[in-house]
């Protein structure tokens, strides 16, 4: 069974010794707090590094309004983008209130998106409930000690996590010149 973000929130509070939560909405202090601080303790985290389960390509919808400055066309940046990692298609843009610029009549973005809880990989997820659990820790209990546990076992959860995300990645392949110091030396 996949995990929605109310299960994420509520393994943290469990972790801190609060109780779990049916929604964000139940009316308690604990779903209160998990709904005030969900996204932007995800949205954090994602944007802590280019996760390659939240890299996305997408060809931009141009806007038929008026362009600003010296701009031919405007296109909408779709709200789940978090960062731009490459426009394609124009070299010159510029970006502006959830808008880009540019003077090409098409442009694709490779970006990072937010992503919902049913995309991200349990090594990922792992590291937002240790996250929020260290948040909710101090939010909830006023306890310092607790949060310093659970910010330390946070971190070490994101660099796990950051290790099994390389692992994704395809690796270098070095050519014969690539050794060019040494080719030089003999």
């Amino acid at each position: 069974m996949a995990n929605t973000a109310i299960d994420l929130c509520s393994k943290a509070l469990l972790l801190i010794g609060a109780n779990a939560i049916q929604s964000f909405e139940d009316g308690s202090r604990e779903s209160s707090v998990c709904s005030s601080i969900y996204d932007t303790v995800r949205d954090t985290l994602l944007s802590n590094r280019l996760w390659t389960f939240s890299l996305e390509q997408l060809d931009l919808a141009r806007l038929n309004e008026t362009p600003l400055r010296d701009w031919k066309y405007v296109y909408a940046l779709p709200k789940e983008v978090i960062r731009i990692r490459k426009v394609s298609n124009s070299k010159d843009f510029d970006l502006m209130n959830g808008k880009l610029y540019s003077n090409n009549p098409q442009v694709s973005i490779d970006c990072q998106k937010a992503v919902d809880v049913s995309e991200m990989p349990p090594y990922f997820q792992t590291a937002l409930i240790s996250e929020l659990a260290a948040k909710l820790a101090m939010s909830l209990l006023g306890d310092s000690t607790k949060y310093q546990v659970f910010a330390n076992l946070a971190q070490r959860d994101l660099i796990n996590a950051r290790l099994a995300d390389c692992q994704n990645k395809p690796n270098i392949k070095f050519g014969a010149d690539s050794f060019w110091i040494t080719v030089a030396r003999w």
